[in-house]
């Protein structure tokens, strides 16, 4: 007997390897949990959110053009997640503090552990800037208000 399957659902891995699973036209590499482990009352509202992350921005490559998504690397080197647009699921991570944690699982159920180390705020998105050097995952939102891309900076959990 054929495994049983749910319709609009398959499964496939990208370009750099991460196992992805389509869901009604749009790719999703994983999910980003917020831990309440490190939460202080600035950052209590975003913690224990699930976060639902494309294997790109636009339907065209595979994203459904709301949740965020790879902007570029994998979690075996450093991971970009960005929102598609201006204060969107990301725009509440500005509010994590240094120190609390952050679980990214891939659709295979493997996860990696990280710990937020800094924000930065820039007016031209620079992913070679300084002060990200030794983030595993950086977490990209632009703030319309401000007109300026948040970074929230991330190295692994120990």
């Amino acid at each position: 007997m054929p495994p049983a399957s749910t319709p609009g659902v398959s499964s496939s891995t990208d370009a750099d390897g991460l196992p992805m699973v389509w869901l009604d036209d749009a790719s999703y590499v994983g999910v980003l949990t917020v831990s309440s482990k490190g939460a202080t009352t600035e950052s209590a509202g975003v913690a224990g959110s699930k976060i639902p992350v494309c294997a790109g921005q636009s339907r065209d490559e595979g994203g459904d053009g709301q949740s965020p998504y790879v902007f570029s690397g994998t979690p075996n080197d450093c991971l970009v997640i960005s929102d598609p647009g201006a204060d969107g699921y990301l725009s509440d991570l500005w509010n994590l503090e240094e120190g609390q944690e952050l679980t990214f699982a891939d659709m295979n159920g493997s996860t990696i552990s990280y710990r937020v180390k800094a924000h930065v705020a820039q007016n031209d998105l620079n992913l070679d800037d300084q002060s990200l050097a030794g983030s595993r995952l950086v977490l990209c939102s632009y703030d319309g208000l401000s007109s300026q891309y948040h970074l929230v900076c991330c190295v692994l959990a120990r």
